[in-house]
């Protein structure tokens, strides 16, 4: 508060002080970065990456399919409209099981589209 001399900052507990007041023996070293910690982090993102790299490639054959049995039904042409809408169905069923479905985020973006 005004009119206060900066001594007075001494008597606050030791949780309230700057680093530099610390005592000595009170401060451990650290590393900068944990190398165990980053590793473990670009592992897990990696293999979430790989998954969602899977699910927009699959994903976008569904889409290519489903767009050719559109082409199909515009032609009258219902029996390949057919077989191209089953091989989507079942494309996407395999997708959502093998992928999806162990990693929710994935349900949405590019992928999501097709199921």
């Amino acid at each position: 508060a005004l009119g206060q001399d900066a001594g007075a900052a001494t008597d606050e507990p030791r949780s309230k002080r700057p680093k530099a007041e610390a005592a000595v023996g009170e401060m451990r070293p650290r590393k900068a970065v944990d190398i165990q910690l980053l590793q473990s982090i670009k592992e897990r993102y990696d293999h979430f990456d790989s998954l969602r790299e899977q699910t927009l490639k699959r994903s976008r054959d569904v889409i290519k399919a489903a767009k050719g049995a559109i082409y199909a039904l515009q032609r009258d042409d219902f029996a390949r409209a057919d077989t191209l809408l089953n091989q989507c169905s079942k494309d996407a069923g395999s997708i959502f099981k093998e992928l999806v479905a162990r990693s929710p985020s994935h349900r949405c973006g590019g992928g999501g589209g097709s199921f």
